[in-house]
């Protein structure tokens, strides 16, 4: 896998790629930790401070897998272990997540390994 820097690393690496959002503050960010075993993925995102922000991560059909409440805090990191709302690990694959808080989005995709 190549990350965004063109850094090659193992098989099982997670990738990332920032997706442009709407307007909104230029430090209202997401994206994700490389990890060499490709779980879990580490989200590092760069909200408003004082208001609630959500994850939410979606497969590649658009389908709503996980929804990470990540606090009030202006800026942070989420653990994601690459399970579902209901504990099930999920397949290999291409999944998207968005962070959001008052109207403002942020989207990153993410390629999880086995």
């Amino acid at each position: 896998a190549v990350d965004g820097s063109g850094n090659r690393s193992g098989s099982n690496a997670v990738e990332t790629e920032t997706l442009p959002g709407p307007a909104g503050p230029s430090t209202f960010a997401l994206r994700a930790r490389l990890q060499p075993s490709g779980r879990p993925v580490v989200w590092l995102w760069n909200g408003v401070a004082g208001r609630p922000h959500r994850i939410r991560i979606h497969d590649l059909a658009g389908r709503r897998v996980r929804t990470l409440d990540v606090g009030t805090i202006g800026a942070g990191e989420t653990i994601w272990d690459g399970r579902g709302e209901h504990g099930e690990r999920l397949g290999a694959g291409v999944y998207f997540a968005e962070l959001a808080c008052d109207g403002l989005r942020a989207r990153a995709r993410v390629v999880l390994a086995e």
